[in-house]
Order: structure tokens, then sequence, then C-alpha cells
């Protein structure tokens, strides 16, 4: 099975993501990070999908993950794809998005 945590809880995570990775046996979402997570929300809670206020604090919770998924907005992209290469996590994006070419040169 794959770990999975999701950063970012906007109209991809939710319409897109979690809706596949949920239905797909091969898949077990661990975590969620969302800004305001004073809210809860019960599809989550009923999966036993915990919230995080921040990426650091998603990785240090689950530090078993096998694959991150970003779908947060463009601009945040970079810093966050960072933080989870450098932490020895798989990465995927919704949409490969760098504000300069050469911030996504580094990544090679």
């Amino acid at each position: 099975m794959i770990k999975v945590g999701v950063v970012g809880y906007g109209l991809s995570a939710t319409a897109f993501h979690l809706p596949f990775l949920e239905s797909n046996p091969k898949f077990q979402v661990l975590g969620v990070v969302k800004r305001d997570v004073t809210k809860e929300i019960p599809e989550l809670s009923q999966n036993n999908i915990t919230l995080h206020p921040t990426l650091d604090h998603l990785l240090t919770s689950h530090p078993t993950l096998d694959l991150v998924v970003i779908t947060s907005p463009s601009e945040l992209h970079y810093e966050q794809a960072k933080i989870v290469c450098f932490s020895f996590f798989f990465l995927l994006f919704f949409l490969l998005s760098f504000i300069y070419f050469a911030q996504f040169l580094c990544f090679f």
C-alpha cells in the first residue's frame, strides 16, 4: 500500500486527487495540509485522514509517507517541492508550475 499525504484542500484535491486515491485500494491517504484545520471535515475524519496546518507538520507526523501530492496554488510549488524532495519523499504535482525556469532546473 502506498501511503500518501496531500498538500492543499482546494478544488483539485477534493474533485480529483482525493476521490481517486480513496477509491483505489493501493493508496492510503494519511494526512492533508489545510490552512484552516479548526474546521473538521467529516469525509476525511471518517477515513482516518488527519488535517495538518503546514507541510512540515505533515512530514514529521507521518515519516512513513511514500508519496506527497501537491495541489496547492502554483506560487507555492517550488518551496513545497524543495521541502518534500530534500526530506526524501516522492512527489507528485497536479500542474508542474514554477515561477522561474531556473527553479525548475534545480530539480535535475
